[in-house]
């Protein structure tokens, strides 16, 4: 009975079993993975690389294997990048196991890197079984491929192929920031015009020839992209007044025009060929005739097909009959001119002609006989591309002491298919100027010998023209350019009537500093010029000499005929160039690291100044250990940042370094002299724990 319900019970569970949805326990197939030391993955990127880097390390890494007895597998990597300087057994591999391999480095190879051993010892599961050292010895891309890859186990000696795998190395060279391109133009804010006394107008001639295109430092080498569209706003309404673009003309050319022809009589003429073109880069404007054939009452007719897309059909014919034997009509030459304007792309543009065909026909009454040639003709693009004028000019027709003149230049990238996350195509720069009445009666205008001539104020009221701008970079109609410390300034003042000189006049003069408080008042007489001149030397005050730093207004009378006369002038003083600030990267850094040092330098000059800018690296026990000095120009009334890098050499000592950033106008053994305070703000850590990897991708 026992044994019977025994027999029940497992018939009954082998039912059970057999209605039970099936657990199915997949085991995870064996595979070989490439691992950089460096990243820990399968990728290793350098930035920056310098050739040559050594010491990288590769692992092969195994996974899922059961009863490994040994392994094989082919290594492939470009020779021309990198070099495999070296082999060793990995901690996964069986007791007493060698590993056997050639390494190839002509052919960037190893053909059978394997491993056993003669003991009967497997391993399971998951490990590194060797690790290969590379060296890049140039800049790329190199795949490190395992190929033909197996292993076999023990005691069943059974092979298992587990296929092909990838690593990837890339030594990238620097790539730098991109560039922006640069709008400059004249006249430069604060020009003066006047209006004519006979028409009432004044045109004023832009330039903006000093404006500069766009870099972009992708994909390498990088790419100078020229500007494309130059963009006036001459009124300062926010509306685009004039644009001058590039012009790309693309000529087409047909070769042997008689041979479309049939001999022995005459016929009317024509051609057609459709064109193609990338709107997305190209913006097409028209077309034209070409001087081929020379036939007069040669008609050209285009049509958009569809509207505005991206097909033109151009249709010629002649209205005289010709025959083959016209010397019009015979050779080769330009039949046609379609120009286009480059929208998002450099020159020249891919143009592509197709349907070309040239017939001839006669009328058999009024019903026209058409025949086409036997074969289309060939016309042949070629292309002329003229860049955009960068001159302008505009008339004013009123008074207008403020007048916002904007440019815009375009730059687009020549090459996107690889682009800068921070690249910018355009750039604007808006200048202003003054549109004054013509000179009538009494005038008088001061300036120092650094400029500054034209009208800084009403005349009459003494009413100042301006500032303009926000702080610290404000202007007036009237600007000298700026003083430093302790400069002597030459006050001048032309007195006029009617336009023409007044000598032997007294003129009054007074100086404020920027707390509108009297630093000096005099007078002189006016030469056969009108000119009279006077002098002073800016105070300096010890310790509190910043304090007058600002913009100074110099302030001239004169009195014609009981007519008082006012004209106002502004200057800055100060440092010309001044440090605002230092930043460093990165904070923390170990010996043999690179420190990129940026200094932020101010100008607040009218013109370029060239400085010499130092940098001293002393460590935390005052023991200087690198330093930079080099000759840097500063743009007017703007803020350049050189950026510096210096390495921390292996005898520094550990702890907190210090930045020392001064600014001469020339190095101190050429008699330079000191241009502003020096800038000690900057500081950095030198670590004490050497890391495993310096940035060049070395053991160090």
């Amino acid at each position: 009975m026992k044994g019977k319900t025994l027999l029940c019970l497992a018939m009954l569970l082998s039912v059970a079993l057999t209605l039970m949805p099936a657990l199915v326990v997949r085991a995870v197939s064996p595979y070989l993975e490439v691992l950089f030391q460096a990243t820990g993955n399968n990728s290793y990127l350098i930035e920056s690389c310098t050739p040559p880097v050594t010491g990288i390390k590769v692992d092969l890494k195994m996974h899922g294997v059961t009863a490994m007895w040994g392994w094989s597998t082919v290594v492939t990597w470009n020779s021309a990048v990198m070099n495999c300087t070296g082999k060793s057994l990995g901690p996964f591999n069986p007791t007493g196991s060698s590993l056997l391999g050639v390494i190839d480095n002509v052919g960037g190879t190893i053909p059978k890197l394997a491993c056993g051993t003669t003991e009967e010892a497997t391993v399971d599961g998951d490990g590194v079984v060797c690790t290969l050292t590379f060296m890049a010895h140039h800049h790329g891309i190199s795949q490190i491929r395992l190929s033909d890859s197996n292993y076999v186990n023990y005691p069943d000696k059974t092979k298992f192929n587990i296929g092909s795998v990838n690593g990837t190395f890339e030594c990238r060279a620097y790539v730098g920031p991109p560039v922006a391109p640069v709008a400059s133009f004249t006249p430069p804010t604060c020009t003066q015009f006047r209006l004519d006394k006979t028409t009432g107008n004044v045109t004023v001639n832009f330039d903006a020839s000093a404006s500069t295109g766009s870099y972009d430092s992708l994909p390498l080498p990088g790419t100078n992209n020229p500007i494309l569209e130059y963009r006036w706003d001459f009124n300062g309404d926010g509306i685009v007044d004039y644009t001058s673009a590039g012009l790309i003309t693309v000529a087409l050319h047909v070769t042997d025009m008689d041979d479309y022809f049939y001999a022995g009589d005459t016929y009317y003429m024509g051609w057609k060929c459709n064109v193609t073109w990338d709107s997305a880069k190209y913006h097409y404007l028209g077309a034209a005739k070409g001087p081929f054939p020379d036939i007069e009452g040669v008609i050209l007719d285009t049509e958009k097909i569809p509207p505005g897309g991206l097909i033109v059909s151009l249709t010629f014919g002649t209205t005289e009959l010709v025959d083959v034997t016209d010397p019009r009509v015979i050779g080769s030459g330009i039949i046609a001119y379609l120009y286009f304007e480059p929208a998002a792309a450099c020159y020249p543009g891919a143009v592509v002609i197709g349907g070309s065909c040239i017939a001839t026909w006669k009328y058999v009454g009024s019903i026209p006989v058409v025949h086409k040639t036997p074969y289309p003709p060939q016309f042949a693009p070629t292309y002329v591309y003229t860049p955009p004028d960068p001159h302008a000019s505009w008339t004013y027709t009123s008074m207008n002491p403020t007048v916002e003149v904007t440019l815009t230049v375009y730059a687009p990238d020549c090459d996107p298919s690889d682009r800068h996350p921070d690249f910018i195509d355009t750039d604007l720069v808006t200048n202003i100027i003054h549109i004054l009445p013509p000179i009538m009666g009494a005038d008088i205008d001061v300036y120092t010998q650094r400029g500054g001539t034209g009208k800084g104020c009403d005349k009459d009221t003494g009413v100042e023209y301006g500032p303009y701008g926000t702080f610290p970079f404000q202007t007036w109609s009237a600007m000298s350019d700026s003083f430093g410390p302790q400069e002597e300034v030459t006050i001048c003042a032309k007195v006029t009537y009617n336009d023409e000189p007044v000598e032997n006049k007294l003129v009054a003069f007074e100086v404020w500093d920027p707390s509108n408080t009297t630093v000096i008042y005099r007078e002189a007489a006016t030469d056969e010029n009108g000119t009279a001149c006077v002098s002073f030397r800016i105070p300096w005050k010890g310790a509190s000499a910043d304090s007058e730093f600002g913009a100074w207004l110099i302030i001239a009378t004169v009195d014609i005929a009981e007519h008082v006369v006012m004209d106002k002038c502004r200057f800055r003083f100060g440092y010309l160039v001044y440090i605002t600030g230092v930043a460093v990267d990165p904070a923390s850094l170990h010996k043999l690291e690179d420190l990129s040092i940026t200094v932020t330098l101010g100008n607040i000059a009218l013109t370029s100044k060239d400085v010499f800018v130092t940098i001293v690296l002393y460590d935390e026990c005052g023991v200087p250990i690198n330093h930079f000095g080099s000759m840097v120009t500063v743009t007017p009334i703007s803020k350049v940042c050189p950026v510096v890098t210096l390495t921390i050499p292996k005898w520094a000592f550990v702890g907190t370094g210090k930045i020392y950033v001064n600014v001469f106008d020339a190095p101190p053994y050429l008699m330079g002299t000191p241009m502003c305070p020096e800038d000690s703000s900057g500081s950095f850590q030198i670590l004490n724990t050497p890391p495993l990897w310096n940035h060049r991708g070395s053991h160090s």
